[in-house]
C-alpha cells in the first residue's frame, strides 16, 4: 500500500484537539476505487498518533483530482 517512503526529521501537523503529532514519513499511497481503478495519493504523510485515515478534499482536489461524496444509503 505504501510506497516511495521519506523518513521526515522534525514535521509536525496540529490535530483538532489542539495537540501538535510527530509526522515520521511522507509517501505515496495506492488506493482502489470502487471502479476498480487503483489511484496514487502522493505527499501522504504518516502520523502514528492518528489511529484513522484521514482524506483533506482540499489537497485532494488541489491534486487535479475530483471528489464526488454520494450517499451510500441513497435508492437510485
Amino acid at each position: 500500500m505504501f510506497s516511495s517512503l521519506e523518513k521526515l526529521d522534525s514535521d509536525v501537523v496540529i490535530i483538532g484537539n489542539g495537540a501538535a503529532c510527530q509526522m515520521v514519513e511522507i509517501c505515496t499511497v495506492r488506493i482502489k476505487m470502487f471502479d476498480g481503478v487503483a489511484r496514487d495519493l502522493t505527499d501522504v504523510r504518516y502520523v502514528p498518533h492518528i489511529k484513522k485515515n484521514i482524506i483533506s478534499v482540499g489537497v485532494v482536489g488541489s491534486k487535479g483530482l475530483k471528489v464526488t461524496l454520494e450517499d451510500g444509503n441513497s435508492q437510485g
